[in-house]
């Protein structure tokens, strides 16, 4: 029968409601993908031959696949050595790839089905696989701007592009920022950031994108040498932070719009 028909018999015989079972032949009739998970449980209630020869695609942790195939090797199983393989490991390594990679002569893939990831874990799994890691359950991302821009940047991982993001950074220059809001259409949440370093137009842009969450008092380092008064003004009211301008060299624009710079409290190296 089906995997999962299986599965619920042996799962009613542990539970009591059905009983006797234990020692019978299981043949599946399965012509997809199956869990090895499951595959794992219904072997391990019966003592009986376990024949799953129909079975296309195996799917599960690298534990759970190791523990599949440790079976098929051993005799309980039969049936399998061309399946195609779906890691979803987020922490799988090249040592777990090459391993999964010799049980089957079929194609071994990752697609992840952690819902959240860290950006490091996305990174170190790419560096570790030659195979394109599906990332497409992944709904929410943590961890430094330039780990979180490096996963979108990969080649290597597909299906990013909706993800919230959640930052670890303190420090982070405004143009990291406005590429990571450019990468996903998710909320960024930035409340960890406490200072910004950037053009005044860069920083203006973090502060006037509606995907960015958690700012309004992160203290300003601005690196122009020239900028209009204006533009300064515009920054100054967008945080509470105390705003470093101690590189410019030059303010241009209306007497009034300089003046209003020179005498705010929150810009400083005037």
């Amino acid at each position: 029968g089906a995997l999962s028909d299986v599965k619920a018999l042996y799962e009613a015989n542990v539970a009591g409601t059905v009983s006797a079972l234990g020692n019978e032949s299981v043949t599946l009739t399965d012509t997809g993908s199956a869990s090895a998970a499951d595959i794992n449980f219904v072997n391990s209630n019966t003592s009986g031959a376990f024949v799953a020869n129909k079975i296309t695609t195996i799917t599960g942790t690298v534990d759970e696949i190791k523990a599949t195939y440790a079976a098929y090797a051993s005799g309980t199983i039969t049936g399998l050595g061309d399946e195609a393989i779906t890691i979803s490991d987020i922490g799988t390594t090249s040592a777990d790839l090459a391993a999964v990679k010799a049980l089957t002569t079929g194609a071994v893939t990752l697609s992840l089905n952690s819902t959240t990831v860290t950006a490091t874990s996305l990174n170190s799994l790419d560096a570790n696989s030659t195979e394109t890691i599906s990332a497409g359950a992944v709904t929410t991302i943590t961890g430094a701007a330039a780990d979180v821009n490096a996963a979108y940047a990969a080649s290597g991982i597909t299906g990013l592009g909706d993800e919230a993001v959640t930052l670890t950074d303190t420090s982070v220059t405004a143009a990291t920022l406005n590429t990571l809001n450019s990468n996903t259409t998710g909320t960024v949440d930035a409340s960890t950031v406490t200072t910004i370093t950037g053009s005044v137009a860069d920083v203006n842009t973090v502060y006037a994108t509606a995907g960015l969450s958690g700012g309004g008092n992160e203290a300003v380092t601005i690196t122009d040498t020239t900028v209009k008064a204006s533009d300064l003004n515009t920054l100054d009211g967008s945080t509470t932070g105390k705003i470093d301008a101690s590189t410019l060299k030059t303010i241009t624009g209306t007497g009034a719009d300089a003046t209003t710079a020179f005498a705010s409290t929150g810009i400083s190296g005037l």
